[in-house]
């Protein structure tokens, strides 16, 4: 095996707290690769940086950091070993290579020999309508044949991770593989659209099937996937099934503070996982909770009157953190396509906050009657996210002026 050290000059747009140390050499299911460190010069995203390229028997091994690639949504360096994983939604990794073949190192940290169990993961080349292979995750680490037979030009590639968050539920890729060796970053997009959502932004269930599971989760099939997409966008879907912001599940209090947190780290929380909001600047923030303060609290409470005006208080404390975070971003407050019992509390925090930039937004409602069909237990199908995405695009181009 011999080694060919690549100096590449990159101008780079780098996500806060990707830019760690080199993946340390780990167990692989290729022996014949070797991982070699990296030399650094990071000056703020910008600059002259140099990385090891190794060539092997099997092609030229690129290690994954924010040298070689461009991260995508909230992606954590050093929350397992020291490879940057992805916990939510459509967070991955983009760039750009020349050659025929393009191989990548996946790891999943809960590999399961049942199907239903697997992670997921969408790969894109080129054309970013349509996924060019899902993957199922079924060893812990191990390599995957992502594209052969390409035209030998330079491609644009996407692989993000399209289940839904949870514990231990994190993907990684810590190497490529390619037949020439050059891997780069991708160019950021112009805009940049964050998600906040409960299981209906994560894509629970939009697959359909009698029972939810990994398999049919799908973040990319979204509504919020396909607004970005809509405008050309980068997009952060930070969404977990049962979040909700006052009223939780089991007649839980204290999601208030859950909330911020799911929202404020990047994944848990711990004193080192705080999101870097300053360096992650977004231009479009989109909420859409309180389906389940509603079902799981307000709806079973004797003082509705109370509950709500707490949700309505407690909505308003959340719109004055995402405002403070995010001080020149439009904010849309929606709800739906599940429910919409408490919209009304939803416009009289926006009207509260007297901020020309935060606007209410009552989502296209979803008809399990009609040929739209419904998602498993009762979540919102391909077709009614698409209908979502329609009125969500509206809106935003009415709020900004976007096209």
């Amino acid at each position: 095996m011999k080694k060919r050290f690549l100096s590449l000059f990159l101008a780079l747009t780098l996500l806060a707290g990707c830019s760690g140390t080199p993946a340390e050499n780990s167990s692989s299911s290729d022996a014949s690769s070797e991982n070699v460190s990296s030399e650094q010069t990071n000056e703020g995203g910008s600059g002259v940086e140099e990385y090891n390229v190794t060539e092997t028997a099997e092609g030229f091994v690129t290690e994954v950091n924010a040298k070689s690639v461009r991260f995508l949504g909230r992606v954590y360096q050093n929350l397992i070993e020291t490879d940057d994983y992805f916990a939510f939604g459509s967070s991955g990794i983009e760039f750009k290579f020349t050659g025929t073949k393009l191989e990548a190192e996946i790891i999943s940290n809960s590999p399961s020999v049942k199907y239903e169990d697997q992670q997921r993961v969408a790969v894109y080349i080129d054309n970013f309508d349509e996924p060019h292979k899902i993957i199922s995750l079924e060893e812990y680490r191990i390599w995957y044949t992502l594209a052969e037979n390409l035209s030998d030009t330079e491609h644009l590639v996407k692989i993000v991770k399209i289940c839904g968050y949870g514990q231990r539920l994190q993907v990684a890729v810590p190497n490529l593989r390619t037949d020439k060796g050059t891997v780069k970053p991708s160019d950021k997009r112009e805009i940049t659209i964050e998600f906040i959502g409960d299981s209906i932004t994560a894509g629970h269930g939009i697959e359909g099937g009698e029972k939810n599971s990994r398999s049919v989760e799908n973040s990319e099939l979204t509504y919020a996937a396909l607004t970005a997409k809509h405008f050309n966008a980068d997009y952060n879907i930070v969404a977990r099934s049962g979040v909700s912001l006052s009223f939780g599940y089991g007649g839980a209090k204290g999601d208030f503070k859950q909330m911020y947190e799911a929202w404020d780290y990047y994944h848990g929380k711990s004193g080192n996982n705080k999101w870097d909001f300053a360096s992650n600047p977004v231009d479009i923030v989109v909420i859409n909770v309180g389906t389940n303060d509603y079902w799981a609290g307000i709806a079973n409470k004797a003082d509705a009157e109370g509950s709500r005006q707490t949700f309505t208080n407690e909505y308003i404390e959340f719109l004055k953190f995402v405002r403070k975070k995010n001080p020149g971003a439009t904010i849309i407050a929606g709800l739906g396509p599940m429910s919409y019992h408490l919209y009304p509390e939803i416009e009289n925090a926006v009207n509260a906050m007297n901020d020309r930039g935060i606007h209410a937004l009552k989502l296209e409602p979803q008809n399990p009657s009609s040929t739209d069909g419904v998602g498993t237990e009762n979540h919102p199908s391909i077709a009614t996210n698409k209908k979502v995405s329609e009125t969500l695009i509206k809106a935003i181009q009415k709020f900004t002026g976007l096209e």
